[in-house]
């Protein structure tokens, strides 16, 4: 992987972009242009939160709102799991973060 995204110059960039956030690193990096086809068919923050299950949904009728909020079980769960160990790793490393976190 690492030789097909350094040959590729429009990857390369993709992928330093990616990697330039705190906490994601080769593998997280690697796994979200996978799945997202190079940020071509889920291009937005919110699709692909929805995408990975880490925005919650209320279960509501109306006015009334039933229970908690929930993520979809549709969602891409090893995704999910980068992306929750990658925010564990900035709070470990970051103190700005870990006082926004506590």
């Amino acid at each position: 992987m690492d030789q097909l995204i350094a040959s590729d110059e429009p990857l390369k960039r993709l992928f330093n972009i990616v990697t330039s956030v705190q906490g994601i690193g080769k593998i997280t990096a690697t796994a979200m242009i996978v799945c997202t086809n190079e940020f071509k068919d889920i291009n937005e923050p919110s699709k692909f939160a929805c995408y990975s299950g880490v925005a919650p949904f209320e279960h509501s009728s109306g006015s009334s709102i039933r229970g908690r909020s929930r993520v979809s079980h549709q969602a891409n769960k090893p995704m999910k799991t980068l992306l929750h160990l990658a925010a564990m790793v900035v709070i470990c490393y970051n103190q700005d973060m870990d006082a926004f976190y506590q």
